[in-house]
Order: structure tokens, then sequence, then C-alpha cells
């Protein structure tokens, strides 16, 4: 039972380290300064200063609250073993983050679900494994900045980022696209996994809108990891922005 409990929780460490489209009326093909200057920490078609970015996101998805998908599939060594893990995740924030819960499904040896209610003073944690009775424990409310996915997104942005595409829409700020084709040098999602190697094939795909949101963030990757070959993907959605109506479950005793 607790080598099981210790691959999921490996598994959730590591994915939370590094572990749709949008309809619009046109698309604007000049990817200069014009709609993409006006991005926060975008500068010259490309995304000079992600810090400034992400300050804007946080600022802008807290307000108003939000609904978050987070998506992972990569493959890890667990003891001996070399494992396909997969991980989903979904967040609902209320407006100012004054109260959220989110659900975490883990798979890939052993299957999890891990539920998650709180507010700026609590938090509470529902842990299934398999079978198991389930396990309530208290935790640390989630800050902002976890919560909008910066901590996530802080690992993965930098200067190699370019405009490739903006469309201007009538409900709503215009959405610019930025991409890349390798693997920035200050990517650091595979730094600390010493059985990964040899990283190659890597693709990123950012879109955020003028006010500074980050809408989604998709990448994906070849790699080694203890000899064999395997696939990565990672993507994160703000799928909706807006009060997502948070209740206190059942499940989450009384203070």
């Amino acid at each position: 039972m607790r080598r099981g409990l210790a691959a999921v929780l490996l598994c959730v460490l590591v994915f939370a380290a590094g572990c749709s489209a949008i309809p619009g009326t046109g698309t604007d093909t000049d990817t200069g300064d014009g709609a993409a200057g006006s991005v926060p920490g975008v500068e010259g078609g490309a995304l000079e200063n992600g810090t400034v970015l992400l300050d804007a996101h946080v600022e802008g998805a807290t307000e108003t609250g939000f609904t978050q998908e987070i998506s992972t599939n990569a493959t890890e060594t667990i003891g001996n073993e070399t494992v396909a893990v997969s991980q989903r995740q979904r967040v609902r924030v209320a407006p100012d983050a004054a109260e959220y819960r989110s659900q975490v499904l883990v798979s890939g040896g052993t299957s999890a679900r891990f539920l998650a209610w709180g507010n700026r003073s609590v938090a509470v944690q529902r842990v299934e494994i398999g079978g198991r009775e389930p396990q309530l424990r208290r935790i640390q409310p989630r800050p902002a900045e976890q919560l909008t996915g910066r901590l996530l997104l802080e690992r993965r942005l930098s200067e190699e980022f370019e405009v490739v595409d903006v469309e201007e829409r009538e409900d709503g700020p215009a959405l610019v696209t930025m991409e890349v084709d390798a693997l920035p040098a200050n990517n650091t999602v595979f730094d600390d996994r010493e059985n990964v190697e040899n990283v190659r094939d890597f693709e990123a795909t950012l879109v955020v809108d003028t006010e500074g949101r980050v809408h989604s963030y998709a990448a994906t990757a070849v790699y080694d990891v203890d000899g064999e070959t395997a696939d990565y993907d990672f993507s994160l959605r703000m799928t909706a922005f807006g009060d997502p109506g948070v209740e206190r479950p059942s499940w989450a005793t009384p203070e």
C-alpha cells in the first residue's frame, strides 16, 4: 500500500513541477506591433518579458474567476519500471480567488483521484487511491499564482516565443498566438528529471489576449527515458473566464 501511494505521489510531484479554439470574426495577419504589441510583455513580434505577461494573467484571471484544465502525458521511471503516466486536472476558481475546487486524476501504475476545496484561510484535500478508503487532510490554501497556473507557465515561457497570428474578436479582446519550434534554453521542465535525456522535436504554442490573460499553452516533445523513446505532451487551457459558482462540497469537513 505504501509503495502504491508513494508512486502516485511521485507522479503528482513530477507533473506539478513540470507537471479549444475560440471563435472570432477574422484573422489579422499583421504579427508586428499592432494588436500583438498591446499584449503586456510582448514587443516587436515576440515575448520580451514573460514576468510582465504572467503578472497581467494572474491579475486578470483572479479578478473575474475562471475554469481551467491541465493535461499531461509522459513516461516516468517508478521503481525499476518504465510507466506511461497521465494526469488530468480541472480547477474552478471564484472571483478574487475567494474560493476554489479542484480535481486531479492520475493513471499509470496506480490510479488515484485528488479532490480539494479551499478559500483564503483553509483548505481540505480528499485522496482516493484505488479502492481504498478515502483520506481527508488539511492542506495549505493555494495562492492565486498557483491557481492561475503561473507556477507552471513561468518554467515554460521564454523570449523565443514569436507571434504567428492575431485574431480580432467582437465579443472580447483580440487573441494573439505565439510559437516556438525548439526547446528554449530557459525551459526548466526537464532539468530535474535525471532519467530523461535527448529531448527533441519540441514544439509549443501560447495563446493570450491583449489584456495579458493566457488562454492556452500546449507543448509536445520526444525524449529518451532509461534508454526508451517516449512521447510527452502538456496542455493548460483556461476554458472560461467568469464566476464558475464554487460551493463547499459535503465531504469537506467544517473548519
